[in-house]
């Protein structure tokens, strides 16, 4: 077994991680999402800005498409997120987990 040698970098070699697609993580007919969560969120935001929002914020992702309402929005919230510059893929990753947990 060949061992793995530690050069010293902590940042991910993006050309070693391959971009997720959605198909090939979620089931494409099946919506996370549930009434009662994305109208506990729109309450949440008339208190304030959300956690969540000030996440997609910093990485330049419109907090309007959170949350989804469609299993097309959701595709287009996960695809914006993974299209989002200047972002290693870890946090992008994290984020799209950070999404499903609220759902």
């Amino acid at each position: 077994m060949e061992e793995t040698v530690y050069n010293g970098s902590l940042e991910l070699e993006e050309d070693l991680v391959s971009i997720p697609v959605f198909a090939d993580w979620f089931n494409p007919t099946a919506f996370p999402y549930h009434v009662h969560v994305t109208e506990n969120i729109k309450e949440m935001r008339l208190k304030g800005q959300i956690f969540f929002d000030k996440l997609l914020e910093i990485i330049g992702v419109s907090a309007a498409l959170y949350p989804p309402k469609t299993l097309g929005q959701w595709k287009n919230l996960f695809n914006a997120i993974l299209e989002a510059s200047d972002v290693d893929i870890l946090r992008k990753h994290c984020l799209v987990s950070v999404s499903l947990n609220n759902a």
